[in-house]
């Protein structure tokens, strides 16, 4: 977080849970290794015996932070897991504060659309450059609302939800994709409906393409965001 208590990522991992079908695996403290870090992101890489992944926690600005400021921030991002050594797959947990579903994509389905803002296009691009996909925009993945923020009443106008809460797999993962929702029986001990959050079962076995293991050829790809 800030000096000033704001922002800030964690990613939590049971040590009690077993994650592996023989209900021997759990994590354990030398499993994560956090990479890089500032108060809207925390980069760590998981390795077990079952699987290793890079994942990224994210807090992006939103739409009215500018066009140049969210140029910034996204490159600046581009260039903290360009510099990764051995890079792996990328599991994204992220507030986006991004609308997506009017542009499609491989990893951007037609679930739910909704006009895709300018930090979504900023995102939408980060997505396809490091092939994250987001089963909650994909109906044969999700089930149930997909929305996971409501904004709050302002003179004048009601109350909104939006969809700007995303979990984010690699996309060679998508045949382990077992089930996408929004968890919304977690208590958050708040005052009033702020973020719900999205949520993603998997199951990765040994036929599937879930090593985990990526080729990088250190060649950003460049895409046009108007064009998204």
């Amino acid at each position: 977080a800030t000096a000033r208590g704001q922002y800030g990522c964690c990613i939590w991992l049971s040590k009690t849970i077993p994650f592996d079908q023989q209900g021997r695996q759990c994590f354990e403290k030398h499993h994560i290794t956090a990479l890089a870090w500032q108060p809207r992101y925390l980069l760590a890489n998981i390795t077990t015996p079952c699987f290793t992944v890079d994942v990224l926690v994210l807090h992006a600005p939103h739409s009215g932070w500018g066009k140049e400021y969210l140029k910034d921030f996204w490159q600046g991002l581009h260039g903290v897991l360009d510099a990764r050594n051995r890079p792996k797959s990328l599991l994204l947990l992220a507030d986006a504060n991004a609308k997506l579903g009017s542009m499609l994509s491989p990893v951007v389905g037609p679930l739910d659309p909704e006009v895709q803002c300018l930090a979504g296009s900023f995102f939408h691009q980060f997505l396809i450059e490091y092939d994250v996909l987001l089963p909650s925009t994909f109906a044969d993945l999700h089930s149930g609302p997909t929305k996971t923020w409501t904004a709050p009443p302002r003179e004048g106008v009601p109350s909104t939800c939006r969809r700007i809460d995303y979990v984010g797999v690699p996309k060679e993962w998508r045949p382990a994709v077992r089930h996408s929702w929004v968890e919304r029986q977690v208590d958050l001990l708040l005052s009033r409906d702020d973020h719900f959050p999205a949520a993603v079962s998997l199951s990765l076995t040994n036929d599937a393409d879930c090593s985990g293991s990526i080729a990088h050829s250190g060649m950003r790809r460049q895409y046009d965001i108007s064009a998204l």
